[in-house]
């Protein structure tokens, strides 16, 4: 298949997984790991279950209010957040002439990442990995480029 468009290269955002099972994993490094020391200060628990600072403010400002109404919020999520780290790198790049493109959430934005990598000629594939205490999430997004970008 021909590729329609050079990319030097792409940029893949944060890999918002399950948070409980993402918990977990980390938990199994044991609770006094620097991941998990890490990543205890990134939730708080509620009636037994673990909520983001995203989720605690939905389950509070969003709970109650029907979708379409004028006056409601929809839930607020991480990856409609642009990333400061793919907006620096990026124009780092396009001062320098080279060219990128970006997905900015890997979970909500997996389909038109599929098609960036089947389709485009990717010179070099770049992962933001700011927000991450464990490899887990990265390997997720490593296996995901490895079954479609082919070229490598």
């Amino acid at each position: 298949m021909r590729r329609t468009k050079v990319i030097d290269c792409l940029f893949i955002g944060h890999n918002e997984m399950n948070f409980e099972e993402y918990e977990n994993t980390v938990r199994k490094m044991g609770v006094n790991s620097g991941a998990y020391r890490d990543l205890n200060l990134n939730f708080i628990q509620y009636d037994n279950r673990l909520y983001t600072a995203a989720d605690i403010f939905n389950l509070f400002y969003c709970s109650g209010r029907k979708r379409g109404d004028s006056n409601s919020n929809h839930p607020f999520r991480l990856s409609e957040t642009f990333s400061a780290a793919i907006a620096y790198l990026g124009s780092y790049l396009n001062k320098r002439g080279l060219t990128f493109d970006y997905v900015n959430s890997f979970q909500e934005e997996k389909e038109e990442l599929r098609d960036k990598l089947v389709h485009d000629n990717i010179l070099t594939v770049a992962i933001v990995t700011t927000l991450y205490v464990s490899p887990l999430p990265i390997l997720e997004i490593v296996d995901f480029v490895k079954s479609y970008y082919t070229t490598a």
